[in-house]
């Protein structure tokens, strides 16, 4: 009878321990629920919803190779973080395999759920390697993908509104074509273009330089004024004289129009004159006078104006 009695008493201690057991590994938080993942180009995108924790774990595994999630990559991860390709291990025109759990605020971990898969699409590479050849005055770039065929450049004053900058398009990854004034600051971006429906790759940027020389840049004139002309007879006056300061290596393109009209026409000063440009008008008129300088290299500088101009009689 004593030993029915201690055989059915280890059997009640066995079945407890069981249960004890069972309890023990229960989820300890509630599953991922809501994951998403998706691809822009090399960036990938994890987010998911919790309501035990900001904080999941993801497990990647290559579907060519299929195994267990305790054996794939794992990544800690918060809802919309990004994670570049390399950051992740994936290879383009590769299947993978992601499964999520939770991590709990004691750190704890909920039981993995049910895989979602995305296949590795391909896509335009960015350009890397941005530099500033200060000899010669190029922006330079490289691009291990041999489907770049063309790029596009833009470029502002260091801080500008991205989308407002001076924009071009270089068949080569260089660029010299920059206005850039010596001791100022600049902020340069430049993104890929491919064949095909890869198009265009996401831009890359700012990359900031300060210019130690002037590189393209156009001075504007400097230090205008006017005297009125006058007929040396009769002492009427019929135009104005405008004065500038001049150099020999640039030329001048100058517009006069009625206060307040837009410039639609600019005309340019005789190569190699200097000051002062006559210019005949009617008395007692409002003018509206611009200048510019094009100097030696084709480059245009700001137009300095309007300056008023009124001969009077």
């Amino acid at each position: 009878m004593k030993k029915n009695v201690l055989i059915v008493l280890f059997l009640a201690l066995f079945i407890a321990g069981c249960s004890s057991e069972k309890n023990s590994n229960t989820n300890p938080c509630t599953n991922v629920s809501d994951f998403t993942i998706s691809q822009h180009n090399d960036i990938i995108t994890f987010n998911f919803f919790s309501s035990e924790t900001p904080k999941s774990e993801v497990s990647i595994i290559n579907s060519n190779s299929p195994s267990e999630p305790d054996m794939g990559n794992l990544y800690s991860f918060v809802p919309n973080q990004l994670f570049s390709l390399t950051d992740l291990g994936l290879e383009i025109g590769n299947t993978y395999l992601f499964y999520t759990r939770t991590i709990c605020s004691n750190e704890e971990k909920s039981w993995w759920g049910t895989p979602s898969s995305l296949t590795i699409n391909p896509f335009c590479p960015l350009p890397t390697n941005i530099n500033f050849d200060s000899n010669t005055f190029n922006f330079v770039w490289t691009n291990t993908n041999s489907g770049a065929y063309q790029y596009q450049v833009e470029y502002g004053s260091y801080g500008y509104s991205f989308g407002t900058g001076n924009q071009a398009i270089v068949d080569t990854p260089s660029y010299h074509d920059a206005i850039m004034e010596a001791g100022e600051t600049y902020d340069f971006y430049v993104r890929s273009n491919c064949n095909g429906a890869l198009g265009w790759s996401d831009w890359v940027g700012p990359y900031t330089i300060m210019a130690d020389n002037n590189n393209n840049f156009c001075d504007i004139p400097l230090n205008i004024y006017y005297h009125i002309g006058r007929n040396i007879i009769t002492d009427v006056a019929v135009g104005a004289y405008v004065f500038y300061d001049f150099d020999w290596f640039s030329s001048y393109e100058y517009a006069l129009v009625l206060a307040g009209e837009p410039v639609t026409i600019w005309s340019t000063v005789i190569s190699g004159q200097s000051p002062p440009l006559y210019l005949p008008m009617a008395q007692n008129t409002d003018f509206d006078f611009y200048i510019r300088k094009v100097c030696g290299n084709g480059v245009r500088s700001e137009i300095v104006g309007p300056m008023l101009i009124n001969i009077g009689t």
